[in-house]
């Protein structure tokens, strides 16, 4: 069984790239989209995008709604990046 790897998807360039090189490297891809924001227009087009990728390359790409994390977590670690602190959002949340 082939080791399993999650990929954030945009649709974009790097993250379909970064999809195929996995693959071809032997691992089993599994994409996600990340909702960060309240855009809908904006995630509905890229979404698409990602799943449209998912089909060409033959991967599962679901949707992972986070905005309730993004805005806490984001926010943490821009106010540490901005006092140029160590930034570790992920354990203060």
């Amino acid at each position: 069984m082939a080791e399993r790897v999650l990929v954030g998807m945009s649709g974009g360039v790097d993250s379909t790239v970064a999809a195929l090189l996995l693959q071809r490297q032997g691992y089993a891809v599994h994409g996600v989209y990340m909702k960060l924001h309240d855009n809908e227009a904006y995630h509905e087009e890229n979404y698409a995008k990602a799943r449209t990728v998912g089909e060409y390359l033959g991967i599962d790409v679901d949707l992972l709604d986070i905005r309730a994390f993004s805005a806490g977590g984001l926010r943490l670690f821009y106010r540490d990046v901005s006092s140029r602190t160590h930034a570790q959002p992920l354990r203060r949340l």
